[in-house]
């Protein structure tokens, strides 16, 4: 038991070392992020727990009866093994063939959308955006995205440019003006997407990303100043 939940421990120091002190994260919320002392997250140490339990019970039967678990299970076992293992390459080159850019079907994330937390704001700015003070519906249709004032009823329009392409770390921090600024980390989620550029009359541009199912907006400003804002949005009900 102690050797399975050893291996499998150095298999995730293996990845954190590979991925810069992070891992890979299959989803979102507590449970699947980081601790602050380690890298593991409360799924991480529970599949340790299991590998150690399932290896203790294996283990224990096969001392336990004589003959156990026989040739026909273990070649039953064997093959589901294997089609879990081709499955798993099978999804791994599916997903590599679908990065970077394309002009891929937008039809998902059109709808509206309402903010629901503010995750960076340029220190050049003296507005705090917090749910009282966002009144506002982002509409992204076909052709653009179009942003309703719900109290005062303006209406202003950007015209889209949908894509689908995949982004790092550096997406941010390349954008970030200030050297005391951290930009919002990444890395804890899997698959992070540009899925639209938005250009109003005047130049401004929003740009449009999904993070694992999240919906986010940030605001650019002019070369010196990099990114304005990022806002997290949520669909409007």
């Amino acid at each position: 038991m102690l050797i399975s939940a050893a291996t499998v421990v150095l298999m995730y120091i293996g990845e954190a070392v590979m991925m810069k002190g992070d891992l890979y994260r299959f989803g979102t919320g507590w449970f699947f992020d980081g601790l602050k002392a380690i890298a593991l997250a409360p799924v991480d140490i529970l599949v340790v727990l299991i590998s150690g339990a399932v290896t203790w019970f294996v283990l224990g039967m096969a001392r336990r009866f004589a003959g156990w678990p026989g040739k026909r299970t273990a070649v039953i076992a064997g093959a589901v093994c294997l089609l879990i293992f081709g499955a798993g390459i099978t999804f791994a080159v599916q997903a590599d063939a679908g990065d970077g850019s394309s002009n891929a079907d937008d039809t998902d994330i059109l709808g509206s959308y309402e903010f629901d937390e503010c995750l960076y704001m340029n220190p050049l700015s003296s507005f705090l955006a917090m749910k009282g003070s966002m009144p506002y519906i982002y509409e992204l249709g076909e052709e653009g995205m179009t942003v309703r004032n719900t109290r005062t009823g303006d209406i202003e329009w950007a015209s889209a440019q949908y894509e689908d392409t995949a982004v790092d770390e550096s997406e941010f921090s390349s954008l970030i003006a200030f050297s005391f600024v951290s930009p919002p980390g990444i890395s804890k989620y899997k698959d992070c997407r540009r899925r639209a550029v938005f250009t109003y009359e005047n130049g401004q541009k929003y740009a449009f990303y999904t993070m694992d199912g999240e919906s986010w907006l940030v605001r650019m400003a002019n070369e010196k100043i990099g990114i304005w804002s990022i806002y997290r949005l949520k669909r409007a009900e």
